[in-house]
C-alpha cells in the first residue's frame, strides 16, 4: 500500500523515530561521516543481493553473519570487525552484532555500534525499531529501501520457501497447495510494511492514518 496508493495527504506529519534521527533526503550527504546507512531488508525485494553487493565493495557491514555462532563472536563484549570467510578468500567484513531481530538491536545499541564508528552499512528488517534505537541527535542516519511489487513478493515467497531448508520458515508442505490456496488461507503479510513502519505486531491493526504516516516517512527519509 505504501508504494501503490496515489491519495497522500500532503499535511500528515512523519513518524516522529523518522524525523528526530534521520537527515532530510533534501541535504546532501556528508562523505566524510561516519554515521553508517541503514538499509530496510524486506523478504524477497532483493535484499540478499544487496548485502552481497556491499559487501564486495569491501565495506564493514551489520548483518546476521557478524553474531553467527560458528563465527564465535555472538557474546563478545566490545565491537570488533572481522571478516568471517577469510579463509575462502571472501573480502566481507562484518561487526560482530546481529540487528536483524530487536535483542540483537538492544545489545548493539548498548555496545555503542552507530557512536564507534565502525560500521558502514547496517541491514535489518525492523526499520522502525533499529533507526530509534541505534540513531540519536547526535548521530543522524541515513536509511535506504528495495521495493518490489506486493504480489510479485509474495508469489515468489511462496515458491522460495518450498524449497529454502536453510531457512527458519522453510514450509515444504506448500508444494503440495495452489498460489491461490496458499494466499486464501495461509499467507499473513497483508499491510507487512505499514505494519513495520508503525512498529505494531502483526496481530495489530493498521489504518489510514498509519499509511499516511508511512508513505510521508518513506518520501522524506528514505532513498528508495
Amino acid at each position: 500500500a505504501v508504494a501503490t496508493t496515489s491519495q497522500e495527504d500532503e499535511t500528515s506529519p512523519m513518524y516522529p523515530w523518522a524525523e528526530n534521527h534521520l537527515h532530510p533526503l533534501t541535504e546532501t550527504p556528508n562523505p566524510s561521516s561516519n554515521v553508517p546507512t541503514l538499509f530496510w531488508h524486506i523478504p524477497k525485494c532483493g535484499g540478499t543481493t544487496v548485502a552481497y553487493y556491499y559487501g564486495c565493495l569491501e565495506l564493514t557491514m551489520v548483518n546476521r553473519a557478524g553474531a553467527l555462532p560458528q563465527f564465535g563472536h555472538e557474546a563478545d563484549d566490545e565491537l570488533i570487525v572481522f571478516k568471517p570467510w577469510r579463509r575462502h578468500g571472501r573480502p566481507e567484513k562484518y561487526v560482530n552484532v546481529d540487528i536483524t531481530n530487536k535483542d540483537g538491536i538492544v545489545r548493539a545499541e548498548e555496545m555503542g555500534l552507530v557512536p564507534s564508528g565502525l560500521a558502514d552499512f547496517m541491514i535489518s528488517p525492523e526499520p522502525q525499531f533499529a533507526i530509534e534505537h541505534l540513531y540519536d541527535e547526535d548521530h543522524l542516519g541515513r536509511a535506504m529501501g528495495l521495493f518490489r511489487h506486493p504480489v510479485e513478493r509474495l508469489v515468489s515467497k511462496f515458491y522460495y520457501l518450498q524449497v529454502a531448508y536453510w531457512e527458519r520458515s522453510y514450509a515444504p508442505h506448500w508444494k503440495n497447495m495452489s498460489v491461490l490456496k496458499w494466499a486464501e488461507t495461509y499467507n499473513r503479510d497483508n499491510e507487512i510494511m505499514v505494519r513495520k513502519l508503525a512498529g505494531k505486531r502483526q496481530n495489530e491493526q493498521v489504518g489510514e492514518e498509519d499509511l499516511q504516516l508511512a508513505m510521508r516517512t518513506m518520501k522524506e527519509r528514505f532513498v528508495v
